[in-house]
């Protein structure tokens, strides 16, 4: 299943310009240090962040660290505890809401009731 998801995402990598930093990204953009890659870092979006975001069809830079980290908290219950938590159970715990009347950035709300994740 994963490839299937991680199939439906299109990598260009391109140069900043002079004028650019790394908070003028556009909101399918993602910003990747070059110090990274020296490194050798190689990053892979989880897959229940990758499925949440071809369901509403945005970026995973759209998304603030805080719905990162809840996410990926889920994804790692699930996978630790062979559950079943796919965007359905996360849409019913939670709702994607966006930052500051909609600039194109998301964060998770919870519903009313118990949220998957309390705290982090």
């Amino acid at each position: 299943m994963a490839e299937e998801v991680f199939s439906s995402f299109l990598c260009v990598l391109r140069a900043p310009s002079l004028l650019e930093g790394a908070s003028s990204c556009m909101s399918e953009e993602i910003t990747v240090y070059e110090a990274f890659f020296d490194y050798g870092f190689r990053g892979e979006v989880p897959s229940l962040i990758a499925e949440l975001c071809i369901f509403f069809r945005i970026s995973p830079s759209q998304l603030n660290p805080p719905a990162w980290r809840i996410l990926t908290a889920i994804q790692n219950l699930r996978d630790l505890e062979c559950l079943s938590f796919g965007v359905n159970e996360v849409l019913y715990a939670y709702h994607l809401a966006p930052i500051n009347g909609g600039e194109g950035h998301f964060h998770l709300r919870p519903q009313i009731g118990l949220p998957i994740v309390e705290k982090l």
